[in-house]
């Protein structure tokens, strides 16, 4: 892949390594960046700072009341930055540097879990898959009954924060440990576990699973500086399984480090000439030497509304090669690249420093006044193949026709549209995926508590899905469950996805009572959008064939 950065402020980059191009690139797209720009030396500038000056001058001697020149200035700035567009924005020192410091907070020593307290019982709710806690084999839903020998029913809220995930601990402190006692509902026996503290990211690392022993599925919901690497991990590993058939999921990556979506994008397209280009200024340009490291194997993307910048220009990359299927809703449309300024008096603001185009020379960026675009606004409420993209002008007309490798007509200035639309299931009754998510981890354990005994007894990882759960008890524990959640209950909308439900339940159930069940394949086969995507390998099998031509 040949590379274009348009930027002066960029130094020319060392070739020795194909690697070292994208991984700085990542890093000037999406770090802190301290830049001496100079001032305009166009007629217009000195005429503008000098009204300003006269302003905040008139202001300070003549304003009926006492005033604070810092705060006029931040005000000024604030309105200057509102006149730009509606991703760049300024920063005071004291926001600026509390942003700073909840950043460099989710880089600390941590033992990547979290636990809440639950009508008097302390429960794990959340475990980082790749922290300790993880690693170890803590599950949400676990009850501490101890901590450093302590009973639980003796700490605090903050107290346990602090032992988990301490806010003052150091890396010279990383030999130190936490030991906690639990209680699952299905064991007789309390575990013990010793967990050392280890730097935790607040990066999501990529999630993969095996489905029907023929497709490896991989999500994962950032670009970070780590993407590429742990994507690599995972395809490699499940290409050596004899995998032939691989899904992406990007329909919660809400974008990131740019030169990780590029250098994945590389890794899989392999050694075609191509070009993307970051707009303005003076040319950088970069060849890479890569090989397709699926060797040609088909290849799904899944994409939503939610997908953005990065993932989207990704996506934009693979479907602009024919290299991959994109399947799902289109994406936000935020094609842009934003850089973090430093002031020199510890401000800071965000500003668009350049657009990017994709291989077909189309740009992806939607208007700025439909940035407020949702699913909700999408005109497809069935499925459609969408190959040729001839449904496109019915989501946003477009006279920015582009072509792909092989030819297709693809259109500029919406986002990326799928390949094959598929509308997302009509159930968000009970609220965001991640109300959703926890409202079903709390049906799933009033259903333990009152069948823990018998599901521990009678089911196994291939039996659990016969558990004899009718749709009155399960709307019942649904119920239950939203009130503890401040969540309204919708019974029409619910009673529709009720299936779907089902099958998510008692996947969680079976979860905590099998520490070897493989849970993320299970949730993938009750996911609409997935099991439709799955009858489009045919078209993915034909993309890759005629890459490799």
């Amino acid at each position: 892949m040949r590379i274009i950065i348009h930027s002066s402020t960029r130094r020319a980059l060392p070739r020795q390594s194909h690697r070292l191009p994208f991984l700085a690139l990542a890093v000037c797209t999406a770090t802190s960046i301290l830049v001496v720009y100079p001032v305009s030396s166009g007629t217009d500038m000195p005429v503008s700072l000098a009204k300003l000056e006269r302003v905040l001058g008139i202001i300070q001697t003549s304003y009926v009341d006492r005033v604070s020149l810092d705060k006029l200035t931040d005000g000024a700035i604030e309105g200057i930055m509102d006149q730009l567009d509606p991703y760049s924005y300024y920063e005071t020192k004291s926001t600026h540097s509390g942003s700073v410091a909840a950043r460099d907070a989710k880089q600390k020593l941590s033992t990547g879990m979290q636990a809440w307290w639950n009508d008097g019982t302390l429960e794990v709710w959340s475990v980082e898959p790749y922290g300790t806690a993880g690693h170890a084999g803590l599950l949400p839903g676990d009850e501490i009954r101890t901590l450093n020998g302590r009973p639980a029913a003796e700490y605090v809220d903050e107290e346990v924060d602090e032992l988990l995930n301490p806010p003052n601990l150091s890396a010279d402190a990383a030999a130190a440990t936490v030991t906690l006692s639990i209680k699952r509902h299905h064991e007789k026996l309390e575990k013990t576990f010793t967990l050392h503290y280890d730097s935790w990211k607040a990066s999501t690392p990529a999630i993969g699973c095996v489905i029907d022993d023929s497709i490896g599925c991989i999500r994962f919901d950032d670009f970070h500086l780590g993407t590429s690497y742990e994507v690599e991990y995972l395809l490699k590993q499940y290409k050596d399984w004899g995998i032939k058939k691989f899904v992406l999921d990007l329909r919660l990556n809400n974008g990131g480090y740019l030169g990780a979506a590029f250098l994945l994008a590389d890794e899989l397209v392999g050694r075609k000439e191509m070009t993307i280009q970051v707009i303005p200024n003076t040319d950088r340009a970069y060849q890479s030497s890569h090989e397709d490291i699926l060797n040609g194997a088909s290849l799904i993307v899944l994409v939503g509304p939610q997908s953005a910048s990065a993932a989207e220009i990704f996506a934009g990359i693979l479907q602009d090669e024919d290299r991959a299927v994109i399947v799902g809703l289109p994406t936000y449309g935020k094609s842009l690249v934003m850089r973090d300024e430093a002031l020199s008096d510890g401000s800071s603001m965000m500003l668009i420093t350049g657009r990017c185009y994709l291989p077909s020379g189309r740009f992806l960026q939607r208007s700025y006044r439909a940035r407020s675009y949702t699913a909700e606004g999408v005109p497809f409420r069935t499925e459609l193949d969408n190959m040729n993209h001839s449904h496109d002008r019915e989501f946003v007309p477009s006279d920015s026709v582009y072509h792909t490798l092989h030819g297709r007509s693809v259109y500029g200035r919406q986002g990326v549209i799928p390949d094959i639309i598929i509308p997302e299931m009509p159930t968000l009754a009970l609220g965001s995926e991640t109300t959703s998510n926890n409202i079903f981890y709390q049906c799933a354990e009033q259903i333990i508590k009152e069948r823990g005994e018998e599901i521990a007894k009678q089911y196994s990882p291939e039996t659990i899905y016969s558990l004899p759960l009718s749709n009155e008890s399960l709307m019942k524990f649904l119920r239950i469950a939203a009130k503890h959640h401040n969540t309204l209950f919708d019974d029409s909308k619910v009673s529709k996805d009720l299936t779907r439900i089902r099958s998510v339940v008692l996947t969680k159930i079976a979860r905590r009572f099998f520490e070897r069940f493989e849970w993320r394949a299970r949730l993938l086969e009750s996911d609409h959008t997935f099991t439709l995507a799955k009858k489009h390998f045919d078209e993915a099998k034909a993309f890759a064939l005629a890459m490799n031509r």
